[in-house]
């Protein structure tokens, strides 16, 4: 799995890529189609500065069509995944312009009440199942905590100390971030 990003035009280049060799599968012909569209469309956007974790990610969906070229047992749920990623980041750019970093609040909510001092932690779900990205926390405690990264599906959960040496932690929960000026979410936590 990548850990440096490239260049976004470098990224999407070698998606289309990816894309063109793939399109010879007929099965695959629409989740082609999509990747194709979004890829094309997002590499026609002036791309200024790109934040680094925004052109990771980009970055790992090349890898992942890579992959997929070798591995036919998984190149079907990798490619659609890898389209329904960069649709969210296009459908992105659309409304609100590329490349963006978008702002995301978390609050911890027990028994119907804020409750503070959980570390919140989200890791981006690359398109796959076969690989997972690193789990990172966001920057302060709650209850509310904020961070900003790039459009995408993340899966997101909250822990804090039991006072017996142990954590009690949240459910992970799905959120999707993108698509307007940035999302608020609340994360159920458990009574320690």
């Amino acid at each position: 799995m990548p850990q440096r990003p490239e260049p976004a035009p470098v990224a999407l280049n070698n998606i289309l890529a990816s894309a063109a060799r793939l399109a010879a599968k007929p099965a695959l012909e629409d989740q082609v189609a999509v990747i194709v569209k979004s890829a094309t469309w997002l590499g026609s956007q002036p791309a200024a500065a790109d934040p680094a974790l925004y052109r990771l990610q980009l970055t790992v969906d090349d890898y992942l069509l890579t992959y997929a070229l070798g591995h036919a047992s998984q190149m079907a749920a990798i490619v659609g995944a890898v389209g329904q990623d960069l649709a969210i980041k296009q459908l992105d750019c659309e409304l609100m312009g590329h490349p963006r970093l978008v702002p995301v609040e978390i609050h911890t909510v027990k028994a119907g009440s804020e409750s503070g001092g959980w570390r919140v932690l989200y890791q981006w779900v690359p398109p796959t199942t076969a690989f997972e990205t690193a789990e990172m926390s966001f920057p302060e405690p709650s209850s509310p905590t904020r961070a900003k990264v790039p459009p995408g599906v993340y899966r997101m959960r909250a822990e804090k100390g039991d006072g017996k040496g142990g954590n009690v932690q949240s459910d992970a929960v799905s959120v999707p971030v993108g698509g307007g000026d940035g999302i608020v979410w609340r994360i159920l936590v458990p009574y320690p």
